[in-house]
């Protein structure tokens, strides 16, 4: 049987292409397919997939009966999609990034009028609160329950200590954790410099090859951030380390520091590659 991704995308299909008679019909299939589809990355997808038909429900003939219908089914799908927020695993980098992609997808339903956001917060709180969560989707969902004023920044810092001074795997998943927070709160590091500050100093507490070995993600982590915004954080560190805006606007960098410069960039950008990942 088709999933509740695939017959959603139908039915945006069946809408651009302005075919109304087979618009009810394929609303049905979808309610049936809600009980047998247990995929979290399908059932995310339709909920997305089906917002994005309310925000066109201008377009359908019979805008109050069908969407009454819509409506139902897409509360159905959220909640379902939401429920298994706290039993998602996985190993996989690519992946962990895409179902907090269709998490963040969650968040967008979860505002929609009519949708009850308690389902997808309290489905947040029991994630976080998982013994061993994917990093990025961890990272994500503190994000999302920040931006609501779930969790404080303080809080926020604790969960990020608990990755850079955890032990082997943990320690190692911070960039990716990290990365995860930037995705949904990107705004932190702006409106509370304590954030960056706690960051800052443990990662001047780690030694070169642990540093090392987080360095892609943290990369990659901070490439979510415009150039703009990294001047502005660049600002922010030099400040927290009592340095003035001479030292970012100095043109004279010994030759030995920017090589190591290079050689760190090109490090983390070849580790990333070799993952899949830049």
């Amino acid at each position: 049987s088709k999933g509740c991704a695939f017959l959603s995308e139908l039915l945006i299909d069946v809408i651009v292409m302005d075919l109304p008679d087979f618009i009810a019909p394929l609303l049905d299939n979808v309610r049936t397919a809600i009980t047998e589809d247990g995929a979290f990355e399908s059932l995310a997808e339709a909920a997305s997939n089906l917002m994005f038909i309310e925000q066109i429900k201008w377009m359908l003939r019979d805008s109050s009966a069908d969407n009454t219908v819509h409506m139902d089914i897409l509360e159905l799908i959220y909640a379902k999609a939401s429920s298994m927020l706290p039993y998602l695993s996985t190993k996989d980098e690519n992946e962990d990034r895409h179902l907090a992609k269709l998490t963040k997808g969650l968040y967008q339903v979860a505002s929609l009028d009519g949708i009850d956001e308690s389902i997808f917060y309290e489905a947040l709180q029991e994630l976080v609160q998982q013994d061993d969560p994917p990093p990025f989707l961890h990272g994500c969902a503190l994000g999302l329950l920040y931006s609501r004023d779930s969790i404080t920044v303080s809080d926020m810092i604790s969960y990020v200590n608990a990755y850079l001074f955890g032990t082997g795997e943990m320690m190692k998943r911070s960039g990716l954790f990290l990365g995860g927070i930037f995705f949904t709160a990107w705004d932190i590091i702006f409106h509370h410099s304590e954030f960056l500050d706690g960051i800052s100093n443990v990662l001047g507490q780690l030694d070169e090859d642990s540093f090392l070995v987080l360095l892609p993600d943290l990369r990659l982590a901070f490439s979510t951030f415009s150039p703009s915004s990294i001047n502005r954080i660049a600002e922010t560190v030099a400040q927290s380390l009592g340095h003035g805006d001479d030292m970012l606007t100095e043109q004279a960098v010994p030759e030995k520091t920017l090589s190591t410069g290079i050689k760190l960039d090109e490090y983390a950008a070849e580790i990333l590659r070799q993952r899949g990942i830049a």
